[in-house]
């Protein structure tokens, strides 16, 4: 397997935060529900951080097309 599994990453990091967060959930008292929703924030933000990575790596370096040189 030569894939690149970083890939999968935004999916992994919502899958698992919604099983924690369905199981975890389910036995905290509603006054305490407000830490299930701040950890799918959280899944949120790492998957479109991942995807957002992921994104800018297989882009390339961007050049100025006029000059043909990497811009900074």
């Amino acid at each position: 397997m030569n894939e690149n599994l970083t890939a999968l990453l935004p999916e992994i990091a919502l899958l698992g935060t919604a099983a924690i967060g369905l199981l975890t959930g389910s036995w905290l008292p509603r006054h305490r529900q407000w830490l299930i929703a701040v950890l799918a924030c959280a899944a949120c933000v790492t998957g479109l951080a991942a995807t957002c990575r992921r994104t800018r790596e297989r882009a390339g370096p961007r050049t100025d097309e006029r000059a043909g040189f990497p811009m900074r």
